[in-house]
Order: structure tokens, then sequence, then C-alpha cells
């Protein structure tokens, strides 16, 4: 079996933890092949920032155009990759700061097997760290 092909069970559950950034992108493609090997459900978790929590004008300005639409026309687009693939998916938002607490909560709230992230920026404390240093769901980091 191919390499990561066996981590969920087969009819099993992975949550994709998607930015748009190039790294969710491989995330989110290794994800595919997973689910499709192993007719996995795959949900696609985009976080978004509301501006009310952000914490300087910068940031503000950024999600004035609402991060969540921003997310969501952008699901679009991937939608279509998903569906040619033949894998069973969905897409959801969550509204806040802190990205690997809304992965993990959702993970483990929902019993899925995997969560598959993309490694980012190599920084300490980045969110691939912290969801990978939880262990209560496998995790796979692209």
């Amino acid at each position: 079996m191919e390499k990561n092909m066996d981590m969920v069970k087969v009819g099993g559950k992975i949550l994709v933890g998607w930015d748009g950034s190039m790294s969710s992108n491989a995330a989110l493609d290794r994800a595919t092949e997973i689910a499709k090997a192993s007719k996995a459900a795959m949900t696609v978790l985009y976080v978004y920032y509301d501006p009310s929590i952000a914490k300087s004008d910068k940031m503000i300005e950024m999600t004035e155009n609402s991060e969540a639409d921003v997310g969501n026309r952008v699901f679009r687009d991937i939608e279509m990759k998903l569906s040619k693939a033949g894998v069973d998916y969905d897409f959801r938002t969550d509204e806040g700061n802190d990205e690997a607490k809304a992965i993990t909560r959702m993970a483990e709230a929902e019993d899925y097997d995997l969560i598959v992230v993309g490694a980012g920026v190599k920084r300490a404390g980045s969110v691939a760290d912290r969801i990978s240093a939880g262990k209560k769901v496998k995790t796979l980091v692209v």
C-alpha cells in the first residue's frame, strides 16, 4: 500500500485544515488521494478571522471584505477538483483567531480519523506543530 494510504480506515473521515496557501493546497491534494484510496469522507475546514477580534488595524483592514466570503468563493474553485476525484466531501468554515484549536476541536468532537494540514512556515508554534502535539487524532503534515 502506498505511503500514508493506510492512515484511515475504509469509510473513515478526514479533516483538512485549509487556508488557500501552497502548503494547504498540497495537504488538500494528499488528503484527496488518501480519501479516494480509502473511500473516506473528507471535510475541508477554512478558519477565518472576525475583525472584531483582530488585534491590529492592518488585520481589521484585511478582513473588511469578509474572509468567510473569500473562503466560500475559493471553495467553489476547488469543488470541481474534488468532484472529479470522486471523493465524498463537504466544506465548512469556522470563525476565530486560533486555527489549531478550531481544527482539533472539530476533529475530536466529530470523531475524525485523520487531520491533514500543510506544513506552512517553519516556526515554533505553527498551526501544524500545535495540532501535531495534541496526538488525540492522527495528523499528517504535508
